[in-house]
């Protein structure tokens, strides 16, 4: 079954993404960690094979975050002709973005959570190469992901769209990628109102 996979990284408008999918109708979960979706992650970092399936796309037709973006050739195969949208931004701004949500959020989350913590500890570490934030380590993964998407998709514009919410894209370039028309609200922005956090 044909599904929506938002594999862009941390900090690049996968909050705004998943929402713009809503909207367009599409059920669509953000960063989901509900157990089996952990002990699925959890299981395929260990043991990585070929394909993988998540139960969660048996409730939801999109899904966005990290650590989704380690695994998109899997689910390419696991999931036949569905699309996948590479949210992206300036690294610069990327990086200082991190930098702040690390500090702010990430952090207190893996040392004071037991229930996600260590999920997102995890999703640090395969996406990134560390739980904390490292500015070197940050932006080799970025970069890395950057040239790994392109070079896989390469010659299937059909499969991925590159969006840059953070510098204006939107519905003009997501509906008509997914077959949709353009909807008449604004496309949105969930973190505009907190600094620097894109």
């Amino acid at each position: 079954m044909k599904k929506i996979f938002g594999i862009g990284l941390s900090r690049t408008g996968s909050s705004s993404l998943a929402e713009a999918l809503t909207i367009l109708g599409y059920r669509a979960v953000h960063f989901p960690a509900d157990p089996a979706t952990q002990s699925e992650y959890f299981q395929f970092f260990t043991d990585p094979s070929d394909t993988l399936r998540l139960s969660v796309l048996d409730r939801y037709d999109a899904v966005t975050d990290t650590p989704l973006g380690c695994v998109y050739r899997q689910l390419d195969r696991a999931y036949p002709g569905s699309k996948f949208i590479l949210t992206v931004r300036d690294k610069e701004s990327w990086l200082r973005s991190c930098e702040l949500w690390w500090h702010r959020s990430v952090v207190p989350f893996m040392e004071h959570d037991q229930r996600v913590g260590p999920f997102m500890e995890l999703a640090g570490k395969v996406t990134y190469g560390s739980a904390y934030f490292d500015a070197a380590l940050f932006s080799r993964a970025f970069d890395a992901h950057m040239i790994g998407v392109l070079s896989y998709f390469s010659g299937r514009d059909q499969d991925l769209l590159v969006l840059n919410i953070c510098d204006g894209g939107g519905w003009d370039e997501l509906a008509p990628f997914l077959g949709e028309p353009v909807p008449r609200v604004p496309f949105p922005h969930l973190n505009e109102m907190v600094p620097d956090l894109g």
